[in-house]
């Protein structure tokens, strides 16, 4: 459907966790055929967050990185200046501390072909405790208050004032240049 995908991830002063977002990326990308740019917007980190994106670019293992850097902080501005430089017919966002499975790009696109009129997709996000167990308490009647977003196992179309979390989604080239 898309003949070129820009991922963005914007980050500030996580670089150990942008590190296995980008592991998690590099392996979900392989079978990938067509062109992905991925773009990683360093929101004035004061960390090793250059380091970890440059070890990336060194190891040529996705499609394509690139470093941008944006001084002003705040998540509006670092997705901005992404969206200044994104290349691709289809613009997707990742948090930097989302793990990506297998398919995920596929999946996540092919969700545009519902309809015809679909600018805007969101994906799946689910709580992970790699380093430490699950809180007893968090029993999943509040995992949306910590960016958990899951809607069900099938693509299906968002009625008018349904949310979805901005750790993964996805917009068609003509959407993000409608919003202003």
């Amino acid at each position: 459907m898309f003949e070129s995908v820009s991922v963005i991830i914007c980050t500030y002063n996580r670089s150990a966790l942008l590190a296995d977002t980008l592991r998690t990326l590099t392996r979900s990308l392989l079978s990938y055929q067509k062109p992905v740019e991925v773009l990683v917007v360093d929101n004035a980190s004061t960390d090793d967050t250059t380091a970890v994106a440059k070890s990336f670019m060194a190891g040529k293992t996705i499609h394509s990185i690139t470093l941008l850097r944006e001084e002003r902080k705040g998540l509006s501005f670092a997705r901005n200046t992404g969206l200044e430089h994104a290349k691709g017919e289809a613009i997707c966002f990742l948090d930097d501390d989302v793990f990506v499975p297998e398919g995920w790009l596929e999946g996540l696109l092919a969700a545009f072909a519902l309809r015809e009129d679909v600018g805007c997709v969101a994906g799946q996000v689910r709580l992970h405790f790699p380093d430490v167990p699950r809180p007893a308490w968090l029993d999943g009647k509040y995992n949306g208050l910590y960016g958990e977003c899951h809607r069900g196992d099938r693509s299906r179309i968002l009625n008018p004032g349904d949310d979805f979390v901005g750790a993964n989604f996805a917009l068609t080239r003509k959407a993000a240049s409608a919003v202003p």
